[in-house]
């Protein structure tokens, strides 16, 4: 279940198509990240294995405009988000002729609901990851006992034309 955010326009440069936070599955469980073993040489893709470490402590706040998340059926287990921040478009960002960008972030959430150790598994456009890192680091989640580590998450920026 994807949750997608407004479409919104960032300085007249990017609308964002989605923000893709991780997805409760079955039984209130969330989806663990995966990162490959091996690094890739697909030439779309940007692989960082290890995931390169972006941001590491938690409390950022958010720089482009925060918007708060229905709360989750019943029987969805915390952390779930509940505030969503969206990404500022870093303006020497070149789309190299491609439509969209994508970058999938790695993340773990403190017992309060702030994310901190974020680190960038793949990325289309490099420029694009610590825009989408702060993002991730402004947004914010249910509290919980203990927390939860190895959150997936992916940004989609549509590139204007």
């Amino acid at each position: 279940m994807a949750i997608r955010g407004k479409k919104m326009p960032s300085a007249g440069v990017l609308s964002i198509l989605a923000v893709v936070f991780a997805s409760p599955l079955l039984n209130g469980q969330l989806h663990a990240a995966q990162p490959s073993s091996s690094a890739s040489s697909n030439d779309d893709v940007i692989v960082y294995d290890p995931p390169k470490l972006l941001i590491k402590e938690p409390g950022a706040k958010c720089e482009g405009e925060s918007f708060k998340v229905p709360r989750p059926p019943k029987g969805v287990k915390p952390p779930f988000p509940t505030l969503r921040c969206t990404p500022q478009f870093p303006e020497k960002c070149s789309s190299e002729g491609k439509k969209v960008g994508r970058v999938e972030y790695l993340f773990d959430v403190n017992s309060k609901g702030q994310p901190y150790n974020i680190q960038v598994v793949r990325a289309t456009h490099e420029c694009l990851a610590p825009s989408g890192a702060l993002s991730v680091t402004g947004a914010r989640f249910s509290k919980s006992k203990d927390g939860i580590r190895n959150i997936e998450t992916a940004i989609v920026f549509l590139f204007p034309n």
